[in-house]
């Protein structure tokens, strides 16, 4: 599962285009060290929707090994005491409805 988170709605947050980059170049590199990937799943500037339909098609792939990679803004909001991934549709007004909790993230991934 790789995803890249690198580009935002709210101007509050601002693009990281290394993401984008990064993403495509570490697919490229552990492909030349060998690796096979006939399940990959990309998520480039996911929604929560579409973070969740990617998260849900990787953990549920049947294979044995699962190997994720996200990269993107993390932001942590005080009043939660929780740490979100910012996505495409992130607002700084309403992270709790708009960003995917970490916590929630690792439960999912660790099914």
């Amino acid at each position: 599962l790789l995803v890249g988170a690198a580009h935002f709605e709210d101007a509050a947050f601002p693009s990281l285009p290394s993401v984008a980059h990064s993403r495509v170049a570490l697919r490229k590199t552990l492909s030349s060290c060998g690796y096979a990937f006939p399940n990959t799943i990309s998520a480039d500037d996911p929604t929560m929707d579409s973070l969740l339909e990617a998260l849900g098609k990787a953990t549920f792939s049947g294979s044995s090994t699962l190997l994720v990679y996200i990269g993107g803004h993390v932001v942590y909001d005080t009043l939660t005491g929780q740490s979100f991934l910012l996505l495409k549709n992130s607002s700084e007004r309403g992270l709790s409805d708009s960003a995917m909790p970490l916590r929630n993230l690792a439960s999912t991934i660790a099914r």
